[in-house]
């Protein structure tokens, strides 16, 4: 007798965390939790910039897109903040960071795709690709790609980049990458 409730017990034991694990699998509050965009740290000047600069923006977070667009990032890209990349974005020898920003509010609209390159005085300026007041999209994520060759959707213009471009996707729908031409970032629509 005392041996079945041990097992009884011990099953128990077992069960119930697989069960809430199971739980929590599919539910959007623990998914939060592993967001990616937890881990982010950007420089300490460079957030202090942001504040300054943009106050009432935050960047957005795999919390933010909708449901069915938070598991198809996921899958893509597990470990990766959907507001959020650090390359070389400018020169191959420094570091850049782009940012997808929404509204702190989340009763107010908008969003902003930014990217802060640093000065040679330690600065960081930023320079304001996308914006809109408007609409805030459930859809938009950002990604850095490898410098190379891209082609416009319609396969007519086709441009070479020596540094890493900025993805900015809707997800399902478009495509953006920019591009820095040596004076100022320029944009391709394609498909990559």
């Amino acid at each position: 007798m005392k041996k079945h409730r041990n097992l009884r017990t011990t099953v128990r034991w077992l069960l119930v965390p697989a069960f809430m694990a199971g739980i929590c699998l599919h539910s959007p509050a623990c998914r939060a939790s592993n967001d990616p965009c937890d881990g982010i740290t950007p420089p300490e000047s460079l957030s202090a910039r942001l504040k300054e600069s943009f106050p009432h923006w935050r960047i957005e977070r795999t919390s933010d897109l909708e449901t069915s667009y938070q598991d198809l990032w996921a899958k893509k890209f597990p470990t990766a903040c959907p507001g959020f990349v650090a390359g070389h974005l400018l020169k191959p020898d420094t570091i850049a960071y782009a940012l997808l920003l929404v509204p702190s509010d989340q009763t107010k609209k908008g969003y902003r795709l930014v990217v802060f390159s640093e000065s040679t005085t330690g600065t960081w300026h930023p320079a304001v690709l996308e914006k809109d007041d408007q609409y805030t999209p459930t859809s938009a994520v950002i990604r850095v790609v490898p410098p190379g060759e891209y082609r416009e959707a319609d396969g007519v213009k086709k441009i070479h980049t020596r540094t890493d471009g900025i993805v900015s996707e809707r997800i399902e729908a478009g495509i953006l990458v920019y591009y820095w031409n040596g004076a100022r970032f320029r944009s391709v629509a394609t498909s990559v």
